[in-house]
């Protein structure tokens, strides 16, 4: 019993130590990612870029690694998760949860699924910059 209570007690001194890296916001920021991991509608992905800018409180576009549009739309953002609901016509209606697992202030590691296909998921790594305003 005491060797449970001290796991527990270590795993939630370990969520604590990474959450304090998440920000408040992500509004105004760049997500960097790669894919190292995918199945379903997601599979071949592994080694594709994206960038994603939050370009509000709320609205995102997501562009692949030649910087054509891949997906805008609304987030939602709390905690560690996040979710990702496209309005763009290669990707419509598509919803997409992702938790990110930061692992100091600017990167981590992120898991990904669409909400109505949960065989489709990725993983990958990621950075988050302040978006460069020119």
């Amino acid at each position: 019993m005491r060797l449970l209570v001290a796991s527990l007690l270590l795993m939630a001194i370990a969520c604590s130590k990474k959450s304090q890296f998440r920000p408040a916001s992500l509004e105004g920021k760049v997500l960097t990612g790669t894919v190292t991991s995918s199945s379903g509608t997601f599979s071949d992905l592994e080694g594709y870029q994206f960038r994603t800018l939050f370009t509000s409180k709320n609205q995102f576009e997501t562009k692949n690694n030649q910087g054509a549009i891949e997906s805008l739309g609304q987030y939602d953002f709390k905690k560690n998760r996040l979710i990702l609901q496209s309005n763009f016509p290669l990707h419509p209606n598509e919803t997409i949860e992702v938790f990110l697992h930061f692992t100091d202030p600017h990167s981590g590691t992120y898991e990904a699924r669409r909400v109505d296909d949960k065989s489709s998921e990725q993983s990958g790594i990621f950075s988050l910059k302040q978006h460069a305003t020119h």
